[in-house]
């Protein structure tokens, strides 16, 4: 083999190597491996040398299942990208607690398959009476993906607000 086709094969050989890891999940930390599965069921497991534990919050519920508004997120809970959305969610829900009805369940969660085959989507995403797209302040807000991307925790309130109001 020549030089410029070791070169070749090395550079092939790293490609693979780093399409393997983004594939499977697999991440190096302090000399340890973490690898995070996740089932289509949403089941997820974590795996740290060698031991197997399970990763995900319970699902949870406030307010009654015949409110007016009903909220289903289907986000990572323990992910911090989450955390203003969710705490959001649980003020509303709380300022609420007979017109909102909240759904939280974790995207690494057991739950979260079935929410997403029923529903019928494929990442971190708040459903408002069934919905996820809404025009807040003349924009086009969409409860999906981390906060920030394609809304802001803070347009949830003015949403379910609108929602209230054409329930009543």
């Amino acid at each position: 083999m020549t030089q410029s086709q070791t070169k070749i094969a090395a550079i092939v050989a790293l490609v693979v190597v780093g399409l393997a890891v983004a594939y499977f999940g697999i991440q190096v930390k302090g000399g340890g491996v973490t690898k995070l599965l996740a089932s289509g069921r949403g089941e997820s497991i974590a795996v740290r040398g060698g031991s197997a534990e399970s990763r995900y919050a319970e699902s949870e519920e406030i307010g009654p299942e015949d409110a007016k508004v009903k909220i289903i997120a289907v986000v990572p809970i323990a992910n911090p990208c989450h955390r203003a959305t969710i705490n959001a969610l649980r003020e509303i829900a709380k300022a609420r607690p007979e017109e909102v009805h909240l759904t939280l369940v974790d995207f690494l969660g057991p739950d979260a398959g079935k929410w997403m085959e029923e529903m019928d989507f494929h990442c971190a995403t708040v459903f408002i009476n069934g919905e996820s797209k809404f025009e807040v302040d003349g924009r086009e807000v969409i409860f999906e993906q981390k906060e920030g991307m394609k809304y802001k925790p803070e347009d949830l309130k003015p949403v379910v607000e609108a929602e209230l109001a054409k329930a009543t």
